[in-house]
């Protein structure tokens, strides 16, 4: 029985709540025994059960409290059975790397139908989610289901050590990133989760987001005309740039990152050529984008374009 219920997991089952708050369940009764544990051990489900979840028609059936009460079964999993660890950890990793795959397919999908004057019912499920609303549903999901996870440092580490902060950098990096990220439930919780993973990770997370950071000051500042230089102005309010969306969402994470350090190492962090550099970096930015002109046009009432 065991041995058949470990093996519908892995292949495909009908997803719910109800089914995917029973899975760790089911999972945790088997490692009761050795038997179970080492059932466990060899067909290793939970990778594949991490996988199936994570697709463009279950993730918004999955949203709400689903994905905290997955996280807490997990967390609870993994402290009674320290082998499952890296399992499970590897599973939250391999879904933040799928979750760009399904975007591209969810975009393919659109682009196909683009223009046609029919299409099939599946079809029509599919392409109801957009690649920026099933972003912003993996990215909750994520998220909440991290949350209860990263509270724990040998999770943490884990899921640091398995390239989780790079994959989850990398998707809110996405050009599909929706403006107000960082105010949306799914910001919230990816802010959270860096900094509570950072808290754990012994500066190697924070030394990222700050490289990632920098980076993204470097690129914006050589773009931005120093105040009172005139030259034609690169960055329009008319199409707010990528860069600096993706510059409010790293400084966002480094708030996040500092209020998880509790004040503790946040000046031995900042008080090195690094950090220096960094914070004049941030306020000179701000200075440049201050003075800088508004130049959205509209029709004036004779239709000739006038600058505002």
């Amino acid at each position: 029985i065991a041995k058949a219920a470990l093996k519908a997991v892995s292949e495909g089952f009908p997803i719910s709540r109800g089914s995917v708050s029973v899975i760790p369940t089911m999972m945790g009764a088997l490692c009761l025994s050795s038997s179970g544990s080492q059932l466990l051990e060899q067909m290793q489900p939970i990778g594949k059960f991490m996988d199936s979840i994570c697709s463009e028609r279950t993730i918004p059936v999955l949203q709400g409290e689903t994905p905290c009460h997955l996280g807490n079964q997990l967390e609870e999993l993994m402290r009674h059975n320290p082998s499952l660890l890296d399992a499970c950890m590897k599973g939250c990793v391999n879904m933040a790397n799928k979750i760009p795959i399904i975007m591209g397919r969810i975009a393919n999908e659109h682009a196909m139908q683009d223009g046609s004057h029919w299409t099939t019912r599946e079809g029509r499920a599919s392409n109801n989610l957009t690649a920026e609303a099933y972003l912003l549903c993996s990215l909750e999901f994520l998220g909440k289901l991290l949350d209860p996870l990263m509270s724990a440092s040998e999770h943490a580490r884990s899921f640091v050590r398995n390239k989780g902060i790079d994959a989850v950098l990398k998707l809110i990096s996405s050009r599909e990133i929706p403006q107000d990220f960082s105010k949306s439930e799914a910001g919230k919780y990816i802010i959270l989760v860096i900094g509570k993973t950072a808290f754990h990770s012994s500066g190697s997370v924070l030394e990222e987001v700050i490289r990632r950071t920098q980076s993204l000051l470097d690129t914006i500042l050589s773009r931005i005309p120093l105040p009172g230089v005139m030259m034609e102005p690169v960055l329009s309010d008319s199409r707010p740039d990528s860069d600096l969306l993706s510059l409010e969402i790293h400084v966002n994470l480094l708030s996040g990152i500092f209020g998880c350090l509790r004040g503790s190492s946040t000046a031995a962090e900042l008080d090195n050529e690094r950090g220096i550099k960094l914070i004049r970096d941030i306020a000179e930015c701000y200075v440049r984008l201050s003075c800088q002109p508004n130049t959205n046009t509209v029709e004036s009432d004779k239709g000739e374009a006038q600058t505002m």
